[in-house]
């Protein structure tokens, strides 16, 4: 499972999201990339989400987090044009709870996760 490797700043430090943003997609892209290609379980997964992208909306961000998956790498930003194949709201909190499969549908149940489009996305990083 991909786990979402995180760290936030409290909201008292979301004057700063400028400089939040960088440094959250840069340690995202990296963790995120170290999972998915450098693990051969992972391949059926890598194979099924390049070509999408996802966007992730958090409320503690001003700005969404877009991943663009190819077949060598995936690629983190703070903002893109790209048209997301599935769009997730939530917290970052609720998404660390995604280290554990079985949660995916009651957080969404819940409305805690609100995925939009492709579900199929998610489920493959989780």
């Amino acid at each position: 499972a991909v786990l979402w490797p995180c760290t936030v700043a409290s909201s008292s430090d979301m004057d700063m999201p400028m400089l939040l943003t960088p440094l959250l997609t840069g340690v995202l892209e990296t963790s995120l990339n170290s999972l998915l290609f450098r693990d051969r379980s992972m391949k059926a997964a890598r194979q099924r989400l390049a070509g999408k992208v996802l966007r992730i909306e958090l409320q503690e961000l001003a700005s969404p987090l877009v991943l663009i998956f190819s077949e060598q790498r995936v690629d983190v930003l703070g903002q893109s044009d790209d048209t997301a194949d599935c769009t997730v709201r939530s917290r970052i909190s609720v998404l660390l709870k995604l280290r554990d499969r079985q949660q995916l549908s009651p957080l969404m149940r819940s409305g805690d996760l609100i995925v939009e489009g492709d579900i199929q996305v998610v489920q493959q990083l989780v």
